[in-house]
């Protein structure tokens, strides 16, 4: 903060005018700044963006939705399964599951329906009770 004139500074008298070299300077300054915070503005772009689209990436591109996705080549002392196993592998379970079914009226026939259960996984109740 700059310490308060009692002294005008509209008074163009009292200033010595600016050279050129001063005023070039200045200007270079000036320039020097807008280029820092141009070149401040698209790092922090470009950071957002790769971070924005890394996560994306690794949350749903890369994702092993079945024991099918694992695909070993080499050995073939290794099953699929030990690979799981070893690896600690979970997949994706949907939370909810159709049932088919039929329920039969004893007036007008049969009739089918499907229903929806929901897993063990998802239910808030199976985690408490564990």
């Amino acid at each position: 903060m700059r310490p308060v004139s009692r002294v005008s500074t509209n008074n163009k008298s009292s200033q010595r005018p600016v050279s050129a070299q001063v005023a070039r300077r200045r200007d270079l300054r000036r320039q020097r700044r807008q280029t820092l915070l141009l070149q401040l503005w698209r790092f922090v772009a470009l950071l957002l963006l790769s971070g924005g689209f890394s996560w994306i990436l690794l949350r749903h591109g890369w994702t092993l939705r079945s024991p099918e996705a694992v695909i070993l080549t080499g050995g073939a002392a290794l099953e699929t399964n030990q690979v799981i196993e070893a690896a600690k592998l979970r997949f994706p379970s949907p939370c909810w599951r159709s049932v088919q079914g039929s329920w039969n009226n004893s007036w007008s026939g049969s009739y089918r329906f499907t229903a929806l259960t929901c897993s063990a996984e998802c239910s808030p109740l199976a985690s408490s009770s564990a």
